[in-house]
């Protein structure tokens, strides 16, 4: 058991192994243990194979940990998909192509991979964790503004503390989220988890600033769940709504917006048209809001999002 784990590591130690999950498959992990097994605060990237920025954060974030010496645990699983990492795999498991971040509250089983892997966080690892930290950024083919989001379902006191964790951050835009299905969605909802999933990077690159601007955020949580630190002030816009577009079409697609874009109802956003620059289909902004994420590739086949706008 994770929890057993935890509490039979000495104080002040660090543990890097492997959670074995199903035949031939383990999630490598580093436990970081301070003065005691208490909070547990539970550190994922990489459910997503290609959104590398939070999978070096993860890896990068041992030795800020260790050298503090937190009160507390610390469990980073720095891959939660690392066939999808190894295989550069945008946003599916391989095994069975599913995307993993809408089924961690699905209430069925079924006998593959990534129901496996759902398992395992539902049995054996939600259930004993105090505080969950969801890292996350652009994938190949996307382009995004940096953001957090907390749920707004679940009990109240749980949605306080998601969004003060959302808060300390520092991340420029907070997104309230009533969706369901991933991972910080099933530990704020279904486990009583004070949770944040944030976004930093994108078009699947890992470049240092972002894996900095990443860095500092967790450390700033850190420093605020173990010794009650306040995080300075910052400038943060909050959403709580959003709306996108998807392809109706295989095509080209010519974006006029960029990610953090403020954009105006009745503006277009984009078209999609054909090789020989035919239009095909125009975009038109539903509501006034800010570019959220955008795809950034040329092609684009049918039933791919385009752009999203938070609103």
């Amino acid at each position: 058991m994770v929890i057993e784990l935890v509490e039979q590591a000495p104080c002040n130690t660090c543990v890097k192994d492997n959670f074995a999950i199903a035949d031939n498959f383990s999630l490598p992990y580093t436990l970081i243990k301070g003065g005691g097994s208490r909070p547990l605060v539970l550190i994922t990237a990489g459910v997503h194979g290609c959104e590398y920025v939070g999978i070096k954060t993860s890896m990068s974030l041992v030795e800020d940990i260790e050298l503090k010496q937190y009160k507390g645990s610390v469990l980073l699983l720095h891959t939660v998909n690392p066939t999808g990492f190894y295989q550069k795999m945008t946003s599916l498991v391989p095994e069975d192509m599913v995307n993993l971040n809408r089924i961690f509250q699905n209430s069925y089983q079924e006998p593959t991979l990534s129901y496996h892997i759902k398992q395992f966080f539902r049995e054996r690892l939600l259930p004993h964790v105090d505080y969950l930290i969801d890292l996350h950024g652009g994938n190949k083919e996307e382009l995004l503004t940096p953001h957090v989001y907390y749920s707004i379902l679940g009990d109240s006191s749980v949605i306080h503390q998601s969004k003060e964790l959302a808060q300390v951050s520092g991340s420029p835009v907070i997104f309230a989220s009533s969706d369901v299905g991933g991972l910080y969605q099933a530990a704020a909802i279904d486990y009583g988890i004070p949770s944040i999933l944030l976004e930093q990077g994108d078009s699947g690159t890992c470049l240092p600033e972002d894996v900095h601007k990443m860095r500092e955020s967790v450390r700033a949580l850190l420093a605020s769940i173990f010794e009650g630190k306040e995080a300075p002030k910052s400038d943060q816009v909050y959403y709580q709504k959003s709306y996108s577009f998807y392809s109706g079409h295989l095509a080209c697609w010519t974006c006029f917006v960029r990610p953090g874009d403020r954009v105006n109802k009745g503006q277009i956003l984009g078209q999609l048209h054909t090789l020989h620059g035919d239009v095909l289909e125009d975009f038109f902004a539903l509501e006034t809001g800010l570019v959220l994420y955008q795809k950034s590739n040329l092609v684009t086949h049918i039933g791919e999002s385009l752009i999203t706008i938070a609103y």
